[in-house]
């Protein structure tokens, strides 16, 4: 799954879902859904970048460093979605929080960051689905992949 920016390139030959985001060539937001749903061993995950489309909504979206109004957001869609899972990546930063009943997660990014970001290192993640319905989520940090990393909130 991917939450913004082609990765893997368009050619490879591995099978990914995604949406797109907010920097995203004209073709991938033509390729790509703004958000979906997916059902994969029984739980619906709900993905997107979760950029506004407008770009003054996302203007003022940015005001403030309150993350829980932030989340209320990413949380309102899963819920609409009938997901309990929410995976999303706009922000660039790694996160794994329940929110309602929502399990929202930001697996980070993996470019660099710059002066415009708060991303403050590379990452990605790893979602595994358990029979029962349990999950669990692992977020890499790509500078040090053997050691175990998680993000505070």
């Amino acid at each position: 799954m991917r939450c913004g920016r082609r990765c893997p390139p368009p050619d490879a030959e591995v099978d990914t879902q995604g949406a797109d985001g907010n920097d995203d060539s004209v073709e991938a937001q033509r390729d790509l859904p703004f958000q979906q749903t997916l059902v994969a061993a029984g739980r619906r995950i709900f993905l997107w970048h979760s950029h506004h489309a407008d770009p003054k909504e996302e203007l003022a979206s940015r005001q403030g460093d309150e993350i829980l109004p932030k989340l209320e957001r990413t949380v309102h869609h899963a819920q609409q979605a009938g997901a309990r899972l929410a995976i999303f990546g706009h922000w660039h930063i790694p996160l794994d929080v329940e929110v309602a009943g929502v399990r929202v997660i930001n697996p980070g990014a993996l470019a660099a960051g710059n002066f415009f970001t708060r991303q403050s290192l590379q990452s990605c993640g790893v979602l595994y689905l358990f029979a029962g319905g349990e999950n669990a989520f692992s977020h890499i940090n790509l500078a040090d992949p053997a050691r175990r990393y998680a993000p505070g909130f």
